[in-house]
């Protein structure tokens, strides 16, 4: 099932990190530079893991059969949110919250919130446009989701590749370019013994 997918995955260790990054590799969901792979083909920007919060963060987009993948990958995890939506052969939103799922009908959702009533033509732009504001709704309606969301942005290292959110792992700042502060250690020894 195509679903629009966002959320955050943290893990306690760095073994259980890596076997959810290996999991989603395989499963092709995630590429080799930990970036999901959306429905179609596009890489989702920014990167999908931050190895120093020992999280995975899924960017808002619309994957093919994700969730079930999740749903695996958060077996072994410390904490997780996610929020979904389909409208592929459904109409329906879910938040998990550590193994906590909770499931809506956006129809019924949509009448209970007082949104717009369901276009009559179930298969014109209008009803289209309709399904899409009232999943975009359900999303934003999820404010503790989308402040997880704001607070991972964050910097990549130039060296190694690696997200840096906390500015206690960021190294040295060149112009654009930032390294975290194990890439910066290592550079300033060798400096040191040049």
């Amino acid at each position: 099932m195509k679903a629009e997918v966002v959320g955050v995955i943290r893990f306690d260790s760095n073994e259980d990190l890596k076997d959810a990054v290996t999991y989603l590799r395989d499963s092709a969901h995630m590429n080799s530079d930990k970036k999901f792979i959306t429905d179609e083909g596009v890489v989702a920007d920014p990167d999908g893991v931050d190895v120093t919060e020992g999280s995975i963060y899924v960017p808002l987009g619309l994957y093919k059969n994700l969730h079930g993948a999740l749903e695996e990958v958060c077996k072994k995890s410390s904490s997780h949110r996610i929020v979904c939506t389909s409208d592929d052969g459904t109409f329906e939103g879910w938040t998990v919250n550590n193994n906590q799922t909770n499931d809506w009908d956006l129809y019924d959702w949509a009448e209970q919130n007082n949104l717009a009533l369901v276009p009559k033509d179930r298969d014109g732009d209008e009803f289209f446009e309709w399904q899409e504001g009232v999943m975009e709704h359900f999303r934003d309606e999820q404010k503790d989701l989308l402040e997880m969301y704001e607070d991972f942005k964050c910097t990549v290292c130039v060296t190694c590749g690696d997200s840096i959110t906390k500015e206690d792992d960021m190294g040295s700042t060149t112009g654009d370019d930032t390294m975290c502060y194990i890439c910066d250690d290592k550079f300033q020894k060798e400096m040191a013994r040049a």
